[in-house]
């Protein structure tokens, strides 16, 4: 429970904290008066008694965040076959070819598409999210979590620019690459989210919130640590996911599966009904 989970994180920095008095004590004084050694010597015991004890911590964790890892799992099976386009997003940003909008046998074979395949929109962004459960400190699994950020940013920018070229919209050689924002970038993380099947990803981020040192909370590590949070949020606490599920649902039952079409759209993507949530 919270309690448990909480003692566990304390019990950890008390323990860290005596044994940087014992290696003040012990290491030679050029090492320890030199900032840079001192944190470099830190940072490796604190990794890797955090490494040594993860597994705990995780299972423990776990066990605090059960009900929205619970229900985590029970969207990414439900939405096992989910698209942007789903989540109305324009058609600029669903990383999908232009005639694959069209095309339901092509449509159905990208919903079934595994993380091998290189038809999967995003799955780059999805294959690294998954590699979280195989790192075990905070500092390594902030840096997964940016390297999925960053991924997700650059297939939209991809996307954008290839759906602006494909439109005419950069002939004049006087536009440069579209500009996406967090809102643009939210949504696409939602996606990545669901089709990793990462369940636990909840747990996972509450204990890399309590143990990413500050240097790395206040930098990028931290904004991607943010970024993911917030994509907890619109599936956990929002009724977007029950919308989603909602609208796939009735699309099923017509023997369409869910699409675009499901959420109003069309499965145009229309830019004008693209997806915002406020927190």
């Amino acid at each position: 429970g919270a309690g448990a989970a909480g003692a566990a994180i304390a019990s950890l920095r008390r323990e860290l904290q005596e044994l940087s008095v014992l290696l003040a004590a012990q290491l030679p004084a050029v090492v320890w008066e030199s900032a840079r050694w001192r944190r470099q010597v830190l940072e490796a015991v604190e990794e890797a008694a955090v490494r040594g004890c993860w597994r705990v911590l995780a299972e423990l964790y776990a066990a605090r965040e059960a009900e929205s890892v619970s229900r985590l799992a029970e969207l990414c099976h439900a939405l096992r076959t989910v698209l942007p386009l789903d989540l109305r997003l324009p058609r600029a940003l669903c990383a999908m070819p232009p005639e694959v909008f069209s095309d339901r046998a092509a449509l159905e074979a990208m919903r079934l598409a595994d993380l091998s395949d290189t038809r999967l929109p995003y799955a780059s962004a999805i294959r690294t999210l998954r590699t979280l459960l195989h790192v075990r400190t905070a500092r390594e699994k902030a840096r997964v979590l940016l390297e999925v950020c960053e991924e997700v940013a650059s297939g939209a920018q991809h996307s954008a620019s290839l759906h602006e070229a494909a439109s005419g919209g950069g002939s004049d050689g006087e536009r440069g690459a579209p500009c996406l924002g967090a809102e643009d970038l939210l949504p696409i993380t939602v996606y990545v989210v669901l089709r990793s099947r990462v369940a636990v990803l909840p747990s996972e981020l509450e204990l890399v919130a309590e143990l990413l040192p500050s240097e790395l909370a206040g930098g990028r590590e931290g904004y991607a640590l943010t970024t993911m949070q917030c994509a907890c949020h619109v599936l956990l606490r929002t009724p977007f996911s029950q919308g989603l599920l909602e609208a796939c649902g009735a699309e099923a039952e017509a023997g369409a599966g869910p699409a675009g079409a499901a959420l109003g759209d069309g499965g145009r993507g229309d830019p004008a009904l693209s997806y915002s949530v406020s927190l």
